[in-house]
């Protein structure tokens, strides 16, 4: 009896989070004309991937993303084996952190237990140079 519930329970706390997750962004900064973040993000799977990312900023409010690249269905999906990129900029100096969530959409859903990885980088411009640095996100594992 007992390892029955024991196998029940296993069952239903992994296919409980099957088909859906998400990451954090630890931080994004964003400000002037010549300072970006950019998170880029792929599909590792053989299913279309919802994608939602919302940026937080310093005092926790939503911030927009400035464009989406390659998502489909109104910058909400990544297809299968795609890459996509979220840039946010801004006139004024804005910084927080944010969060990636995914969720597949095909039917067999709980197959997927992780669908994406990503990275982002921070870039300044000006006259003389360039510097980007990086921003691990889910310490470049899959999630």
């Amino acid at each position: 009896m007992r390892l029955a519930l024991y196998l029940v329970l296993c069952f239903f706390s992994v296919s409980s989070f099957a088909g859906s997750g998400k990451a954090i962004v630890p931080s994004w900064i964003a400000g002037g004309n010549n300072s970006i973040t950019v998170l880029t993000i792929s599909n590792i799977t053989d299913n279309d991937i919802a994608v939602n990312v919302v940026f937080y900023g310093k005092d926790g409010q939503v911030i927009q993303p400035s464009q989406f690249e390659n998502f489909t269905l109104g910058n909400s999906v990544i297809t299968a084996g795609n890459t996509g990129q979220v840039r946010i900029s801004s006139t004024t100096s804005q910084y927080g952190y944010a969060v990636i969530n995914w969720e597949n959409t095909a039917d067999d859903a709980a197959d997927d237990t992780i669908a994406l990885v990503a990275r982002g980088y921070h870039q300044v411009v000006d006259t003389a140079r360039r510097t980007n640095s990086l921003i691990q996100i889910n310490n470049g594992m899959p999630f």
